[in-house]
Parts: C-alpha cells; sequence; structure tokens
C-alpha cells in the first residue's frame, strides 16, 4: 500500500498487472530474515572457531612459560636465604638433607614465582611451605579440605616449636579472635595459618584480615594443598575451592603454592586458569627413579621402597617377601654402547626427515617397524625381545644417553625424544653402558 492509501502495482507486461499482497510482503520479509539468519550463523560460527583458537594459542604459550621457566637452575643454595633455610632445617626440623623437588619448590616460591608441584604422599610436600614460613617475614596461609589433615600438621609443628594454628567452622571464639589479631600484628611469632576453603569462601571478616595484612605486608605464601580439587575436570572437585580463584586478583604480589600427589595435562592446565596462575611453575618428581625401579631385577623391593623414604631396610629380613628375594636371580653386566650407537643412527635418519620420534616410534624403527623411511641399512633388528629394547631405551633415558624433548600443547604433553647430555661419551667406541639386566633373546 502507498501512503495514500492506494494499493502497489507490478506491471507484467502491456496487458497484465499484478497486484502485491500483505502474503508476499511477509513471504519476501521471512526469506531475507533467513538470509540475515544465516549470515549471522556463520558468524557466530566464525566466532566459535577464532575464539578456540585464541585459547588454544594463549593456553600453549603459557604452557611454554611454564618450561621456561622450569629450565631456570633453581635447585642451588646459593639464593639470599639459602643459608637460613639450611640452618632451620637441621635445627628446626632436625632434617638433614631435603629431597627431590623441595630445594627447587622452596628457592622458586620465595622468589615470588607461583609453583604447582606434583609430588607422591608421604614425598615431602608439607616441608616445601613449612620450612619457607619458619625463616619467612609474616604469616604462610594453607589451604587444606580435611579438618584431621590440619590437626596432624598442627601437632607435628608444635613438635617443632613452630607457631600454628587453625581456622575452620569448629574452631572457638578465643581462638578465632587471637588468629585475627596476629595476622594484622607486625610483631607475631604466628608462621602457619591453616583454614579449610570453605571457611575462606563463607568469612568476610577473614578475608578483610587478609587485605590488611597484605596492606601490612604480613603475608609470606598461600599453599593449597590437594589443589586438583579446584577443577572440575578432577574426581573430587570440591565447589568451595574455586572461590580461590580471587587469590592472585587480590594479592598479586604473593606466591602461590598448589600441591596434589597426582594430577594429569587437562586438570592442571585448568587448575592454572582457575587460580589465575597460569604460565606457572609445574614440579613433577623424577619419574626416572620409578623407571630405574621397574627395571631393577635383582635389588629386593622392600629395600628400594624404604629409600624412597629414606629409610634403611636390610634384605636379610625380607623373608622372601618380594619376588626378587623368593626367586634370586644372577644377572650379569652387559655393554648396551653398541645399541645406543644404533639408536643415534636411527635418531639422525629421522631429522633428516624432518621427523620426530617418541620412544615407542624410536623402538619401531629398531624392530624394523612403522615408516619405512626410518630403517637405517647397517642397523639390524635385535634378536632380543621387544621387552627388552624397551627397557634399553629406558636405562639409555635414566642416565642421560637419551632426553626428553617436551612439546606441550593446551590439551596433552607429547614426550619426543633426543640425543641426551651424555651422547658424547656413547660416540667413543671404547666407552661402556652397562645395564645389570637379562637380555631376552
Amino acid at each position: 500500500m502507498s501512503a495514500g492509501g492506494t494499493k502497489n502495482v507490478i506491471t507484467i507486461d502491456d496487458d497484465d498487472e499484478y497486484q502485491v499482497t500483505e502474503n508476499d510482503e511477509i513471504a519476501a520479509i521471512d526469506y531475507e530474515l533467513q538470509q540475515i539468519e544465516t549470515e549471522l550463523q556463520k558468524l557466530e560460527d566464525r566466532k566459535k572457531i577464532l575464539t578456540q583458537r585464541k585459547e588454544k594459542l594463549r593456553d600453549d604459550a603459557l604452557l611454554k612459560k611454564s618450561f621456561s621457566l622450569s629450565k631456570k637452575n633453581w635447585n642451588n643454595e646459593d639464593f639470599e636465604w639459602s643459608t637460613k633455610l639450611k640452618k632451620a632445617l637441621k635445627t628446626t626440623f632436625k632434617i638433614e638433607k631435603l629431597r627431590d623437588l623441595q630445594l627447587p619448590t622452596m628457592n622458586a616460591i620465595m622468589s615470588n614465582e607461583d609453583v604447582i608441584l606434583i609430588m607422591p604422599t608421604g614425598g615431602g610436600k608439607s616441608l616445601c611451605y613449612q620450612l619457607p614460613a619458619v625463616i619467612s617475614k609474616g604469616v604462610t596461609i594453607v589451604v587444606s579440605p580435611l579438618v584431621s589433615l590440619m590437626e596432624d600438621q598442627l601437632h607435628g609443628l608444635r613438635r617443632f616449636n613452630v607457631k600454628a594454628t587453625m581456622l575452620c567452622a569448629k574452631a572457638d571464639k578465643d581462638s578465632v579472635k587471637m588468629t585475627m589479631n596476629a595476622l594484622v600484628d607486625k610483631t607475631t611469632d604466628l608462621k602457619l595459618i591453616y583454614v579449610t576453603p570453605e571457611y575462606m569462601a563463607k568469612s568476610n571478616r577473614f578475608m578483610s584480615k587478609l587485605q590488611k595484612a597484605y596492606e601490612l605486608q604480613n603475608l609470606a605464601c598461600f599453599a593449597i594443598d590437594e589443589v586438583h580439587c579446584c577443577s572440575q575436570w578432577g574426581h573430587d572437585f570440591r565447589p568451595d575451592y574455586k572461590f580461590l580463584g580471587v587469590l592472585k586478583s587480590m594479592f598479586p604480589s604473593i606466591s602461590l603454592l598448589g600441591l596434589t600427589a597426582t594430577a594429569p595435562a587437562k586438570i592442571i592446565v585448568d587448575v592454572q586458569k582457575m587460580l589465575d596462575i597460569s604460565g606457572c611453575l609445574v614440579g613433577l618428581q623424577n619419574l626416572y627413579k620409578v623407571l630405574t625401579y621397574c627395571l631393577d631385577q635383582v635389588s629386593c623391593r622392600r629395600s628400594l621402597i624404604a629409600t624412597h623414604f629414606e629409610e634403611t631396610w636390610d634384605k636379610s629380613d625380607c623373608v622372601e617377601m618380594c619376588d626378587h628375594c623368593r626367586k634370586p636371580g644372577v644377572v650379569k653386566d652387559t655393554d648396551v654402547a653398541y645399541y645406543c650407537r644404533q639408536l643415534y643412527q636411527i635418531m639422525t635418519k629421522a631429522v633428516q626427515n624432518e621427523t620426530r620420534l617418541t620412544a615407542l616410534k624410536l623402538v619401531d624403527a629398531w624392530y624394523g617397524k612403522g615408516a619405512t623411511t626410518l630403517r637405517v641399512a647397517n642397523v639390524p633388528v635385535p634378536k632380543f625381545t621387544r621387552e627388552t629394547g624397551e627397557a634399553i631405551v629406558g636405562h639409555l633415558l635414566a642416565n642421560g644417553y637419551l632426553q626428553e624433548d617436551f612439546h606441550f600443547s593446551a590439551y596433552s604433553t607429547i614426550s619426543y625424544l633426543k640425543r641426551g647430555p651424555k651422547s658424547g661419551l656413547a660416540a667413543s667406541q671404547d666407552h661402556k653402558i652397562l645395564i645389570n639386566y637379562d637380555l631376552h633373546y
């Protein structure tokens, strides 16, 4: 219809006229709207693809940052606090030496770096924040999911005359008042405050005191036990752990230490995002010790396990309780340097073909499987079993003749192999690489 109320007329030819009805116009509008919807869907799909790509690139960059930080030598005693740390270890905790990853973790958090530490139960994770707390100015806040665990740690600290306290739903008013006052008292001798995540999430008073303590420079560190509980991908996700995501924004200059006994890469990435510490150091206990344990065919297993906990076990007391003592075998040392040089030839061939080898692909190539482009004419297929071949590769890894080269993505970590720091020694025909292993043919 025109503005004057007359109908629109379309001329078909000189003799015919067609009047556009309201239904025709509605159909035209519907068609145009459908076209717009199609374009909008294309834009939404493109937006989704770009967002996912951006997230992947960001995660890759942050994981590379973690790896870069891990390459710094944190395992030395030339930091300004090293003397105090060593003294407190012996005088306060009555311990002569630290275990793997403890010193690097302590040095990192005292350098104001954020760290996620993955270490088995009983490996000494608690000492990684307790010892720095003793020599640091200010109070260390320890978040723990179970009151029973906090009570056990408090009992242990009291034996060493380290002042610590606990905040949870069942804490009495006097204890809470004393703790709150200590937080904002720069002369306090209180070193550690254990607190449940539920208490932190629900106590405005406690968070207010933490902010005041931060302004007074009276906070030393945040330690989060069972940090995998932060991740929704974890099997024991705790909703109150999500509240801990505010810590980094509220207290940006305070180091954060997350501790767990086990967590796959997917959960670690999720935890980093949730706590806003993406790109932090990730410490993983040396798994090559587990590898050497598996390759050992002779030693008493109970004795090997005891050394992990810095204890001594006389194998004569085993009374044939482990398989090695039950059926003791005689295994001779075998020189595998010749096989090491064969593996190097395969790896050189892979580099020439611009191919990267995982441990499994390297063994496949050695045994004549996989891509034919990796075959080396003068490297014969071994006569011993594949299990033996894998054991040799494991031994070379554990002893520095091969080295892992990690490639990080947002969802996985791939371990490629390259020549290790001892590869130069293996090049010599006179050099021996001995393995105490029965080579099964």
